[in-house]
């Protein structure tokens, strides 16, 4: 059933095409349509045009131009101004600081003299004595003479020395107070004996030598003299307390 209907739509399309095709020949050919007559410039007037133009366009250009060269002239000022202005500041600057270096000079120049300077009152390691005099020569403190040990004031204390050690020197190489003290010599020169202590190294093992870390004697003993103490000392003995 469609198909028959595609069929016979087809069949009437092409009549109608035929028809139309038929009708379009019988019908005359018309004339040409009459040109149109339009007006154009002749050459002259084009070549005016394009000169106008022209002129119009250096005019432009010869205005842009002369902007560009007044802004570049501006900011040249602009920049001379500040450039002036900075080197105006400078001038002034220096010319402040020669006149507070000049016055600072002029200050430190118009101190006394170091003679006139008062320094009485001022105590330093000098004593009472003033900077601009001479410091007196400290006393010299005399060791007595040999004699017993000094009684010790505390448990372990390291013995005092009871004699003058000025000209004792101890090197690597050398120990003078070994002359005395060691234990081959002691019972000879009648000397104290030094202490088994002294033959322990740092880890406990004994030697037949003074250890290293007790060779050098003046790292805890020292000679003893009646001078007055730097500083109070309320220090009694153990025996003193009882």
């Amino acid at each position: 059933m469609n198909n028959k209907i595609i069929l016979t739509l087809a069949l009437s399309l092409s009549l109608s095409s035929f028809v139309v095709a038929q009708a379009e020949d019988a019908t005359p050919a018309a004339e040409p349509a009459a040109e149109k007559t339009v007006d154009t410039p002749d050459a002259k007037a084009v070549k005016d045009m394009m000169l106008e133009a022209s002129k119009e366009q250096d005019a432009k250009d010869a205005a842009a131009q002369e902007n560009m060269t007044q802004d570049i002239a501006n900011q040249d000022a602009t920049a001379q101004d500040a450039s002036t202005t900075e080197a105006t500041n400078s001038d002034t600057n220096s010319t402040e600081a020669s006149e507070t270096e000049e016055t600072s000079s002029t200050v430190s120049s118009a101190a006394p003299p170091l003679g006139d300077v008062e320094f009485s009152g001022v105590s330093s390691l000098r004593g009472e004595n003033a900077i601009n005099s001479e410091s007196q020569k400290p006393d010299i403190k005399q060791l007595p003479e040999d004699r017993p040990p000094i009684q010790r004031n505390y448990f372990q204390q390291p013995p005092l020395i009871p004699h003058r050690i000025r000209e004792y020197r101890i090197t690597k190489n050398h120990n003078k107070c070994l002359s005395c003290h060691s234990w081959k010599n002691a019972a000879k020169m009648g000397a104290t004996k030094i202490s088994q202590t002294h033959f322990a190294d740092r880890d406990g093992n004994t030697h037949s030598a003074v250890a290293a870390r007790r060779y050098f004697c003046t790292q805890c003993h020292v000679p003893q003299v009646n001078a007055k103490p730097l500083v109070e000392n309320e220090f009694k003995p153990v025996d003193d307390l009882k």
